[in-house]
């Protein structure tokens, strides 16, 4: 139902609406559909490539994780029938809303075969497949957003820190 990506400084809130998912902050817009869909996908299916240790060092990089991922989902009665088993709050009773939980996922830093990452609440590290956390620290804002046609375009400036490229129309072709 939501994921919330922190990475750095940076926060970004994606939210499963009627009309499939948006990003909700840091500015509401629709999701990128593919990109959305990519990281559902891999967070509803993540298998480690393999255990890494059994607490994290500084080399796994997770006392400053790269990416931190909060899923929120509803779980299914079967599952909240199992939980209650093992004495799990009982917070969803027959006829109420489904009960939500979440499940955080650290993001550190690379391995020889992925990335090292780790679950919030345990302490194992894992290595996740370099192409699943490609995935889950790329952006998830439609990249439509901006989009016009090029003709109408006459100057494009792009900042990044401290540096600025700036490419204007001149004689038909684009000069920097």
């Amino acid at each position: 139902r939501r994921l919330e990506i922190v990475r750095g400084s940076e926060h970004e809130v994606l939210e499963s609406s009627e009309d499939g998912w948006r990003v909700t902050a840091p500015v509401a817009m629709a999701a990128d559909r593919v990109a959305a869909r990519e990281l559902l996908s891999a967070l509803a299916t993540l298998r480690a490539v393999r255990f890494a240790a059994e607490r994290p060092t500084d080399e796994h990089g997770l006392s400053r994780p790269r990416a931190i991922l909060t899923v929120g989902f509803e779980r299914e009665e079967e599952e909240d029938e199992h939980d209650h088993e093992h004495g799990e709050d009982d917070e969803g009773d027959e006829g109420e809303e489904p009960r939500r939980s979440e499940v955080v996922v650290r993001v550190g830093a690379d391995a020889e075969d992925g990335v090292y990452a780790q679950l919030d609440g345990g302490s194992a590290v894992f290595v996740l497949a370099r192409e699943i956390a490609d995935v889950m620290l790329g952006r998830l804002a439609s990249r439509d957003a901006l989009a016009m046609e090029t003709s109408r375009l006459e100057r494009v400036g792009v900042e990044r820190g401290a540096s600025r490229i700036e490419l204007h129309r001149e004689d038909g072709r684009w000069v920097a």
